[in-house]
């Protein structure tokens, strides 16, 4: 037997025992794994999401963790949203009564004017691919609408549709090029010009005028082929593709 700090002799015929344990050493790093799903689930958080270890983590469990945690904060996202919607109706208030702001009859339409909304921080892609595939299908089916998706995306959807269309209009202007199957994914966009230099109308894809000589006939472009047949067929006018 074996006492701490103990000084033993040996006898005539006496020998020593190595004490070597197996085993217990390998199974330390089980143990404490288990250990931290133990508590992870206990206060309703995934394992990966207390031990910040996603070795063992798949994509659909990592999604699906991520759900059942957003689940567990949900609690405390909706005590911190009742908390900074006091602030922000402190902060309008006080901006009032300090003459900071004027507001046409405040006091009598509080209510409209505390009407807000919060735009919550994006949430990280695990793989931007399904990712991107999920949120189309999404849409496509009707599950999800674009003013949705950009709220998960923390960006405005006013914003960024008009984005989407200042860049459209942009490059079509400018450079003469249809960047709609690019951002949108469509064989054909058609955005508003106006009265722009060199522009005679129509849509953007095909804008009739001058600069373009040819055409399928449609949004006031001449029949295609006329202008390069214009002088094989008599009494034939290049321009308006009709008999003289």
């Amino acid at each position: 037997m074996f006492t701490p700090g103990m000084v033993t002799e040996l006898h005539a015929g006496d020998e020593i025992q190595l004490i070597n344990p197996q085993g217990q050493a390998t199974d330390a790093a089980t143990y404490i794994k288990l250990l931290q799903r133990l508590v992870s689930s206990g206060q309703g958080l995934s394992y990966e999401a207390v031990a910040r270890d996603m070795s063992g983590s798949t994509y659909s469990s990592t999604r699906q963790n991520l759900i059942e945690d957003g689940m567990t904060y949900a609690d405390e996202v909706e005590l911190l949203v009742e908390v900074i919607d006091e602030i922000y109706e402190s902060f309008l208030i006080s901006a009032v009564l300090a003459d900071k702001v004027r507001i046409p009859g405040f006091w009598a339409q509080k209510n409209t004017y505390f009407t807000h909304h919060w735009v919550k921080p994006p949430k990280p892609w695990i793989d931007p691919a399904k990712e991107a595939n999920a949120t189309q299908t999404a849409m496509r089916s009707g599950q999800k609408t674009f003013k949705q998706v950009a709220a998960e995306n923390g960006s405005d959807w006013k914003a960024q549709v008009d984005d989407i269309a200042e860049v459209l209009k942009y490059a079509i202007e400018k450079h003469g090029i249809d960047l709609g199957g690019v951002i949108l994914g469509a064989k054909e966009t058609t955005v508003q010009l106006g009265d722009t230099p060199g522009n005679g109308g129509g849509n953007a894809s095909n804008p009739p005028g001058p600069q373009n000589g040819g055409g399928d006939g449609k949004d006031g472009g001449p029949p295609a082929g006329d202008a390069a047949d214009a002088d094989k067929k008599p009494g034939t006018s290049a321009a308006g593709g009709e008999n003289a």
